[in-house]
C-alpha cells in the first residue's frame, strides 16, 4: 500500500514513450519536478542496474530520485534534463563540426566511465539516447542496460539499436564495457559524417575514409573503438576518450547556443561556431522520429522489436554474418587465421582417423598433409603482409 500511496502522489504531466517494455511519463509531484517515471514490467526489469545507477554522481547521468515496487512493475524516478535529443539535432543539422561532436562524445565518454566505474554496461548509446542540454551531453535510457558480468537472459540478447549496437549484442558473445567504446565511436563517425552506420552498407565506411569530411586521426580512432572483434577495440572507455584528445587540437568544442537548444526548426546553414565554411550538409538521421526534452521516441525499456524498427532476429544476424565476411574480406590477418585453424583441424583429424583405421595408406593421411599445407600457407601469407608494411 505504501508503493502505491507514492505512485498516486505522482501528477502525470503527459506520457513521453510507450511500448512493450513499459511506460515512460512526465510528472510532478507536490509542485515540484517535473521528474521522469519508468514503469517497467517487473519480469524486465534490471534492479541491479538502478540500485548502481543510483550511487552514480556524474552529473551527464540523471540522478535517480526514487525507485519502489508495484504489483505488475518496477518503478524508477529520475531528474528530467530539458534539451534536444541528439537525434533530433542531427536531424535539423545533417552533421555537426569536428569540435562539436567530439565535446559531445567527450561529455558521453564521462558518462559512461561513471557507469562503468559502478559495473553498469550502458548497451544502447544512440542518438536517440543522448540529450544535448545548456550544461552538455547526457546519456539517458537505461533500459537494456545490464550488470557487468550478469548472465543474459533471451529478453537481454539482440537489443540495442541497429547501426550503433555491437555485433556481440545480437547473441554472438557476452557484451562488457567495450560494447559501449564500440556504440560511442560509431555515435561519434555519425555526428561527423552524417551517415547512419549500418553493418551492410558500406556509405559509412566510404565517409569515414573521406579526410575532406573527417580527419585521419579521427576516423582511425572511430574505426579502432568500433572494430568488429572486441579485443582490437580500444579496451575502456578512458583509453577511446584520451585517444580524441590526441587527435582533435581542441578537445573542447563549443557548446550548445541557447537558440538551437530551444529551437524545433532549425536553419540547415546555421553553425555552432558561427563558421557556415565548416558546414557541410549531408544525410540527417533516419533512425526514427525525434521527440524533444529528453526521451526519445521509443519506451525507455523497449525491446529489439521497439528499438530496431521491426528487424527479426534471423534478418540482424545475417546482417551481422555479412559484416563480418566483409572483415574476413578486408583482413590479412582474419585470412590467415581462418587458414591456420582449418589446417590444424584438418591435421589433427586425419592423423587420428588414418592411425584409427590401421591403413598406413588411409586417404585420411592425405588430409593431414593438406592441413600441414594451409598451415603453411597460413604462415607464408602473414609473413608476406608483415614484410611488405
Amino acid at each position: 500500500m505504501h508503493a502505491l500511496g507514492i505512485d498516486d502522489a505522482y501528477h502525470v504531466e503527459r506520457t513521453l514513450a510507450e511500448g512493450r517494455a513499459g511506460v515512460t511519463q512526465l510528472v510532478t509531484i507536490e509542485g515540484s519536478g517535473p521528474f521522469v517515471r519508468k514503469k517497467i514490467p517487473s519480469s524486465l526489469a534490471n534492479r541491479a542496474v538502478w540500485a548502481a545507477l543510483a550511487d552514480c554522481e556524474s552529473p551527464r547521468l540523471p540522478q535517480v530520485a526514487a525507485t519502489y515496487e508495484m504489483p505488475d512493475c518496477f518503478v524508477a524516478v529520475y531528474d528530467y534534463v530539458p534539451g534536444n535529443t541528439l537525434e533530433h539535432v542531427m536531424a535539423s543539422r545533417g552533421r555537426l563540426t569536428r569540435d562539436e561532436a567530439v565535446q559531445i562524445a567527450q561529455d558521453v565518454c564521462e558518462a559512461v566511465s561513471s557507469l562503468h566505474a559502478h559495473g553498469i554496461v550502458h548497451c544502447d548509446i544512440n542518438p536517440s539516447n543522448v540529450v544535448v542540454a545548456a550544461d552538455g551531453a547526457h546519456l539517458i535510457d537505461f533500459g537494456i542496460a545490464h550488470m557487468t558480468g550478469q548472465k543474459s537472459t533471451r529478453d537481454t540478447v539482440a537489443l540495442g539499436t541497429w547501426g550503433f549496437a555491437a555485433p556481440e549484442q545480437y547473441g554472438f558473445a557476452p557484451v562488457d564495457a567495450r560494447s559501449d567504446v564500440y556504440s560511442l565511436a560509431r555515435m561519434l563517425g555519425y555526428m561527423l559524417t552524417g551517415v547512419s552506420p549500418d553493418l551492410a552498407d558500406d556509405a559509412f565506411v566510404r565517409a569515414l575514409a573521406d579526410s575532406t569530411v573527417v580527419s585521419r586521426p579521427l576516423a582511425d580512432a572511430i574505426r579502432r573503438g568500433s572494430a568488429f572483434e572486441p579485443s582490437a577495440r580500444y579496451q575502456s572507455i578512458a583509453g577511446f576518450s584520451q585517444t580524441l584528445v590526441t587527435a582533435c587540437a581542441k578537445p573542447n568544442g563549443p557548446r550548445m547556443p541557447d537558440d538551437e537548444r530551444g529551437a524545433s526548426d532549425v536553419s540547415f546553414s546555421a553553425s555552432w561556431n558561427g563558421s557556415e565554411a565548416d558546414f557541410v550538409y549531408a544525410r540527417p538521421y533516419t533512425g526514427g522520429r525525434a521527440v524533444s526534452n529528453g526521451e526519445s521516441s521509443s519506451s525507455g525499456n523497449s525491446g529489439y522489436a521497439d528499438r530496431v524498427q521491426g528487424v527479426s532476429d534471423f534478418s540482424s544476424k545475417a546482417r551481422i554474418m555479412a559484416a563480418l565476411y566483409r572483415e574476413i574480406r578486408d583482413s590479412r590477418f582474419l585470412q590467415c587465421a581462418i587458414l591456420l585453424a582449418l589446417g590444424l583441424v584438418m591435421s589433427i583429424v586425419g592423423n587420428f582417423l588414418g592411425a584409427a583405421s590401421g591403413d598406413s595408406d588411409s586417404p585420411f593421411y592425405m588430409m593431414a598433409v593438406m592441413g600441414m599445407l594451409l598451415i603453411a600457407i597460413s604462415l607464408f601469407i602473414f609473413v608476406i603482409g608483415k614484410v611488405s608494411k
